[in-house]
């Protein structure tokens, strides 16, 4: 995948499956649509992923550095294990919880912008994530450190995680009214996948040993 178009279509893979499960962004992209409308939803959306390129893009400085040392790509694997399994956890606890869609007073659509941004880059999660998850993919054959190729992967990053905020603005009236069940089969899923995920890297790091 050493082309453009297929970095392009791996960071917006990856970011509309980092954005899939119900969090902080996605159920509050839901409950300013239903309150304030979908535009206003919208607004709220381009400011989190404006910041999702920015920490993507610390996420890759940090790993081509890392990439060029076999030690440390090593111990990242077994980092990467650490986390996906904490995510496992996290994701099925959070599946037999009950989110909460407090309804709060109606705000521009420049302060949305902002609220958006800053709700955004608060969550730096994406930063250690997508150091990782290139790291692996540079590994695999899939993913180079190029300039214009990372351009495109920071750019899919972005549109990955605008597209999945928008299909939240979309079906929010859905997502409210069933958010018991969507929640827990979403996380359920998740939590599941994550699970797979770090069977697999741990076959891995055992094979490295």
């Amino acid at each position: 995948m050493t082309n453009l178009l297929g970095h392009l279509l791996l960071g917006t893979a990856l970011a509309l499956a980092g954005v899939i499960p119900p969090g902080l962004l996605n159920m509050n992209a839901a409950k300013i649509t239903m309150r304030d409308g979908r535009i206003r939803g919208l607004v709220f959306a381009i400011g989190a992923s404006l910041v999702v390129s920015v920490q993507a893009s610390v996420g890759l400085f940090f790993a081509k550095f890392l990439s060029r040392k076999t030690d440390v790509v090593l111990y990242l694997e077994r980092f990467g294990l650490l986390i996906f399994v904490l995510l496992s956890v996290y994701f099925i606890v959070q599946a037999f919880r009950r989110p909460k869609m407090d309804m709060n007073k109606k705000r521009s659509k420049r302060n949305l912008f902002w609220y958006g941004v800053i709700l955004s880059a608060l969550n730096v999660f994406p930063i250690p994530f997508y150091a990782f998850v290139s790291v692996y993919f540079a590994s695999e054959y899939w993913f180079t450190f190029e300039k214009p190729y990372t351009i495109g992967f920071v750019v899919g990053t972005s549109l990955g995680t605008f597209l999945m905020l928008y299909l939240y603005t979309y079906f929010a009236g859905r997502i409210t009214l069933t958010s018991d069940k969507f929640v827990k089969r979403m996380n359920l899923s998740i939590g599941l996948i994550t699970a797979l995920i770090a069977f697999f890297t741990l076959y891995k790091v055992l094979q490295n040993l």
